[in-house]
């Protein structure tokens, strides 16, 4: 550990703040690793970065298991805090929309920790028109085809005298008979 003097300074810090139950228990209270991160700095003074944090949380299995425990808990602390955001917030359009975000966000954030609890529920749409279904199944009937077609039947000696004086004009073989 004695090249990694930044890691070694930053846990100490944690050690000062209560160890690491301590940053779980503020995870699960609803704060983001991102602000426990911001409380805690490098030995130059700045504020160790939410991956840098991230990392450490997620070196030990077992602390990385403890995590995904305390991200779920924290879930239901932010839609805690979303509801006390909506109602203390001024009555003011600026104030209400403001308000409205805010809470908005700490909601979806709770949907993706704790699925099973906040998440939205995966739903199935069917949409069914049955004009077009019966319009596809006509198009696709097979009707069979038999070997010869069916011819129709010859005109009687009737028919051929009437469709004869009909087309010409003059008098059928039944007619001049007559």
């Amino acid at each position: 550990m004695a090249a990694k003097p930044i890691e070694r300074f930053v846990k100490q810090q944690i050690q000062e703040q209560g160890g690491w139950p301590r940053i779980l228990e503020r995870i699960a209270s609803g704060e983001t690793i991102t602000e426990v991160a911001q409380t805690l700095k490098r030995p130059d003074g700045q504020w160790i970065s939410r991956n840098f944090l991230s990392g450490l949380l997620h070196k030990d299995p077992e602390r990385s298991a403890k995590l995904k425990e305390a991200q779920i808990e924290g879930a239901s602390a932010m839609v805690d805090d979303a509801l006390l955001i909506v109602d203390r917030a001024p009555p003011d359009r600026d104030s209400v929309n403001k308000a409205k975000t805010r809470a908005d966000v700490r909601l979806k954030v709770a949907s993706l920790r704790d699925r099973d609890t906040w998440g939205d529920r995966a739903q199935v749409q069917v949409n069914v028109n049955v004009a077009s279904l019966h319009l596809d199944s006509l198009r696709t009937r097979t009707v069979p085809v038999e070997s010869e077609p069916a011819y129709l039947p010859q005109p009687t000696e009737v028919e051929t005298v009437h469709r004869t004086r009909e087309t010409t004009g003059e008098p059928g073989v039944a007619e001049s008979a007559a």
